[in-house]
């Protein structure tokens, strides 16, 4: 947990105080974190949170600075979250260390407890900026060695540990966003967490295809029809933007967060002027809602492009996933669906819930072939996680392609970690078992 200014302690001392103090950021911090979750960042309105508390916007200037001040201390309790979880799975098998880390974290939203989905960094002053992204980084390294842990012992195929620790990240971020995105007016019931927690464990040890079936491989000509279908889009959405201007701003959002790019910061990216993207649109708000329709635009062609496969409906489903996480690891990617979601238009939302329901479509047609393994349909979109926030940690690895990164991952959904003499063996999810 972050810790605060001496400044803003020297007028409570001793246990209980410090007890109290404790109990009220927690609850600042699990008000803040909700709203950065559905209206991103810019959002977050400090007199709402002082409402919400029952006190005055003065007495919450005792706990934090300002809204940039909130972010770092809701981002840092993240952090920490997810550096506990992982640690305390260090001494159980990597399998059941997985689950673990997995149910914790999706657990406190079950148990009502939000944390904040880390997107917007670049927001933050630079000390905090730089101690956060240290941090990120150091817990997905945290994860990948457990991941090497099980490669090693046997229990899990050779893979690349660091990327499969993105996608369980990924995965579990998501999970947050989407559930909340698709039930605006209602409490996500926790058994919707947990669920998700569970089904987001047997994806990544089991995958989708049954003990000993065929791994992912990618068709013929699909890296070249991808390519073709996101150059087709850029700049040739529903806005009628200018050639690049969709696509560039799409990677700025993807790698920094929406908050924290700037009109002035994308026109001078791709040579514009300002007053050139304000041709097109009015404002930052809808040049990112027309990139939303240019990304339902790339996966609808997606989808299209994996029915045309004449393969089954199970490696249908895996052309799908190979060729989004393609299309973002490319300079020209589709804008990930960051936090804020409820900020965006509700044509949004019904765009993303026609592609979920193509997919569930193809899943239901995928299970009753004899290679698919029986699984959860919101596989489709939790393993959507897997890619969303890849632009933030792409340029770790340049030793990947975009292709590279796209096979590797796909490999993981296909098949899963477990090494096909353990994949029968189900992870306790009992400690004392």
């Amino acid at each position: 947990m972050a810790t605060l200014a001496p400044s803003k302690l020297r007028n409570e001392r001793g246990p209980q105080a410090a007890r109290k103090r404790a109990t009220r950021l927690d609850r600042i911090l699990g008000i803040g974190a909700r709203m950065m979750n559905e209206l991103g960042p810019g959002g977050v309105r400090l007199g709402l949170i002082a409402e919400e508390l029952g006190c005055s916007r003065n007495a919450l200037y005792y706990y934090v600075r300002d809204r940039r001040d909130l972010v770092a201390l809701c981002y840092q309790q993240t952090c920490d979250l997810v550096a506990a979880a992982i640690a305390e799975s260090q001494d159980r098998d990597p399998a059941e260390g997985i689950v673990q880390i997995v149910d914790t974290l999706l657990g406190r939203h079950a148990d009502g407890q939000p944390f904040a989905v880390i997107s917007d960094a670049a927001m933050l002053a630079d000390s905090d900026r730089v101690r956060i992204e240290a941090q990120v980084a150091a817990n997905a390294a945290a994860l990948a060695r457990l991941v090497e842990g099980g490669i090693a012992s046997g229990d899990f195929h050779r893979c690349d540990a660091d990327l499969c620790a993105q996608m369980i990240l990924g995965m579990v971020y998501w999970a947050i966003l989407w559930n909340k995105w698709i039930m605006p007016a209602q409490e996500v019931p926790p058994e919707i967490y947990r669920k998700a927690a569970e089904t987001i464990s047997d994806i990544v040890l089991r995958g989708i295809t049954m003990p000993g079936g065929a791994a992912f491989r990618c068709p013929d000509g699909l890296p070249q029809r991808v390519a073709a279908l996101v150059g087709t889009t850029a700049g040739q959405g529903r806005s009628g933007a200018a050639p690049g201007l969709l696509e560039t701003a799409s990677l700025l959002f993807n790698r920094y967060g929406p908050e924290s790019v700037s009109l002035d910061q994308i026109a001078a990216h791709i040579g514009l002027t300002k007053g050139a993207i304000y041709h097109h649109f009015a404002d930052k708000q809808a040049l990112l809602v027309a990139a939303h329709e240019r990304a339902f635009d790339l996966q609808h062609g997606f989808v299209d492009l994996a029915d045309a496969e004449p393969v089954s409906d199970r490696e249908r489903m895996l052309c799908v996933f190979y060729s989004n996480c393609l299309a973002h690891a490319t300079d020209a990617p589709p804008v990930a669906l960051h936090p804020g979601l409820h900020a965006l238009p509700v044509s949004i939302l019904e765009r993303a819930s026609q592609s979920a329901k193509r997919m569930r479509r193809m899943h239901a047609r995928a299970l009753r072939e004899p290679l698919m393994r029986p699984t959860d349909a919101a596989i489709v979109e939790l393993t959507a996680g897997a890619f969303f926030w890849l632009q933030t940690w792409r340029s770790q690895r340049d030793d990947l392609s975009p292709e590279g990164i796209a096979a590797e991952m796909a490999s993981i959904v296909a098949t899963g970690l477990m090494a096909t003499s353990r994949s029968s063996q189900r992870p306790s999810r009992d400690p004392e078992n």
